[in-house]
């Protein structure tokens, strides 16, 4: 990389991070009318080429009326990739979905089908090739899940019209706008004031409860979110496999075997998914009458967040 791009990036960086300071009616018109400046997942000119060739796709969208109205329950069940969830049989998945589920990233390797799909995006067209097979291979499972757009994701261009791959057909979406970040180093607690404009801090678990909160659950569990191992329930399946073979993508075995979940320590000066998520519980959730649980024992929120029982 070269002088002059180099100082262009750090320009882009700079400008790209002035509006999450901005007043919030100000932050809501930028985050939802503006492309990122820095990180996009297409070139503006592929954006453009993509929504011109797709500008007849069908989708539907869910406003924030429609999706309070259709909720099974107050309840949601909020889905991870632990190992544990080889440990629920078939009738507690039965029972759980009685409910409304919201299942993050490669929970889609798993045969059940959430209310709600939620998956990370990046620049690696490598790893989205994958991404692209495996969004088809479960098309006509997910054709009545609903798939969770935030803000940051569409101003990179996440949008049924321009990565239509990432969606099955005709797909059902909700947007939501991204929330700013709460502003907490490491080197000091949580505290009530810290929460008093946002409930994100890092992370896409911490993401999806503030999505919870937002679409008006009155219970929440975390499922398949134990983060005692950084081995997932897909670890052996063999459409799984292309993970070790992207250098760099992941940690070797042996390393996953060896430490607990990535988000459960703390990094880059902020602290771990465990103290925040219990912040988020002591200062947001339980003040407002929201019940936060975890399915399995083994959870390291356990036992300061109780377990649910079906």
């Amino acid at each position: 990389m070269n002088w002059f791009q180099q100082k262009k990036n750090a320009v882009l960086i700079a400008a790209e991070q002035i509006h999450y300071k901005l007043p919030t009616p100000l932050y809501k018109l930028v985050e939802w009318y503006s492309p990122d400046l820095w990180f996009r997942y297409l070139t503006v000119r592929e954006a453009l080429q993509q929504l011109l060739a797709n500008r007849s796709n069908r989708y539907r969208i869910f406003t924030h009326q429609e999706i309070l109205k259709r909720k099974k329950s107050d309840t949601l069940f909020i889905c991870g990739s632990s190992g544990h969830l080889d440990e629920i049989d078939e009738a507690m998945w039965d029972k759980i979905d009685e409910h409304d589920t919201l299942a993050l990233n490669y929970f889609i390797y798993h045969k059940f089908v959430p209310t709600y799909f939620a998956l990370n995006y990046g620049r690696n067209r490598s790893v989205n090739t994958y991404l692209e097979a495996l969004i088809k291979n479960r098309n006509k499972d997910y054709e009545n899940t609903i798939f969770l757009i935030g803000s940051r994701k569409r101003r990179r261009g996440v949008h049924p019209r321009i990565m239509p791959q990432f969606f099955a057909d005709n797909p059902k979406v909700t947007f939501f706008l991204h929330p700013k970040s709460v502003r907490v180093p490491v080197f000091r607690p949580f505290s009530r004031e810290d929460f008093n404009k946002s409930m994100f801090y890092r992370g896409s678990l911490n993401l999806y409860l503030y999505i919870a909160r937002l679409f008006e659950y009155r219970k929440i569990v975390l499922v398949g979110c134990e983060m005692d191992s950084g081995v997932p329930f897909y670890e052996n399946y063999p459409e799984a496999q292309w993970m070790d073979k992207i250098e760099g993508y992941q940690p070797s075995y042996e390393e996953r075997l060896r430490h607990r979940y990535v988000g459960s320590y703390d990094s880059q000066g902020k602290h771990n998914l465990i103290s925040t998520i219990l912040a988020i519980n002591e200062f947001v959730f339980e003040p407002e009458g929201i019940q936060l649980y975890v399915f399995n024992k083994k959870s390291l929120l356990y036992p300061k967040i109780p377990l649910y029982r079906l």
